[in-house]
């Protein structure tokens, strides 16, 4: 008897919980965007530089792995 009236608890508890408490679309969210609260650098002049060695050894593993043979 003590174990169904426990899970019976545990099953009301859990249907409690999983139904969360008020609304799903709450008013006071409606405005927000993350814009209002970011502010992003510009990337657009950081300068990037790739040996080109790497990027051909990059490009051969990438082949390998497409082709199937992994090198083993």
């Amino acid at each position: 008897m003590k174990k169904r009236i426990t899970a019976l608890l545990a099953a009301a508890a859990a249907a409690l919980m999983l139904t969360g408490c008020g609304d799903s679309n709450p008013a006071y969210l409606k405005n927000i965007t993350a814009s209002d609260y970011v502010e992003l650098c510009d990337y657009s002049n950081i300068p990037i530089t790739v040996a080109a060695e790497t990027l051909c050894e990059l490009h051969a593993e990438l082949r390998r792995v497409v082709s199937g043979s992994h090198g083993s």
